[in-house]
């Protein structure tokens, strides 16, 4: 049977110290577990420097721990090594990494490289941990996808027919708010506009009469000669 496992492959370290108080440089090592079982332990790295390198893969069964996937932790003791003289090994840094979050971007079984900080036991940063990880996840058994990725949708939604209870109906759509125009059964938002015969300013006032004016007309030029007498006889003048 298939079993559903995660690959360790190039786990490192950067600015990793070791508080040695006598000025020496042990040599690194880490022990990997998952919620601590299975521990799995490097080969210390012999440069003992703060950038160990350990090329040892680290495989870790994870049908063996008994807690679902989103509780299982994926941790990381960095230990330096020591003599008898200075009291054996000692802690120099931890890393805790959930598996669910490694899931959540390696999940398709493909090749993720990731990082996170080293703790140290006072709890103060100590250095970077890196490592690349694969996982090895069984097909799901045949329906069972099915099972999970589709849930019947009436679980998750109200029927199409159900209607609101806690709202009146909203108005019927003849309802218009301002007067309607000439169209019957549309509604109108604006008065209408007026026939092309009705003129929107007063008709022009008639054309004036050249003969009107403001004065009153000059005189009339009478002849010289009309005030004399009708029998008179303009020779007897000359």
């Amino acid at each position: 049977m298939d079993r559903k496992w995660i690959k360790l492959t190039s786990i490192s370290g950067r600015g990793v110290r070791s508080f040695s108080l006598l000025f020496l440089k042990p040599s690194l090592y880490a022990v990997v577990s998952v919620n601590g079982l299975q521990k799995q332990t490097t080969s210390p790295d012999p440069t003992g420097g703060e950038n160990p390198v350990w090329f040892n893969p680290v495989r870790l069964d994870l049908d063996g721990v008994d807690a679902p996937d989103q509780d299982l932790v994926l941790e990381f003791d960095l230990m330096a090594s020591g003599s008898l003289l200075i009291g054996g090994d000692w802690l120099v840094g931890k890393v805790s990494v959930p598996v669910g979050d490694l899931l959540t971007e390696g999940g398709d079984g493909s090749v993720r490289h990731v990082s996170y900080q080293v703790t140290a036991p006072d709890g103060k940063p100590n250095g970077v941990l890196s490592f690349s990880y694969k996982f090895n996840l069984p097909p799901l058994p045949r329906g069972m996808d099915l099972a999970v990725t589709s849930p019947p949708p009436a679980a998750y939604y109200p029927p199409p027919e159900a209607t609101s209870a806690f709202y009146p109906p909203p108005p019927p759509v003849a309802v218009g708010y301002y007067p309607p125009t000439q169209t019957p059964g549309h509604v109108a938002y604006y008065p209408p506009i007026p026939p092309e015969d009705v003129a929107c300013y007063p008709p022009l006032p008639p054309p004036v009469d050249p003969a009107a004016c403001c004065y009153p007309p000059p005189p009339a030029v009478r002849d010289p000669y009309s005030y004399l007498p009708e029998n008179w006889d303009r020779r007897s003048y000359r």
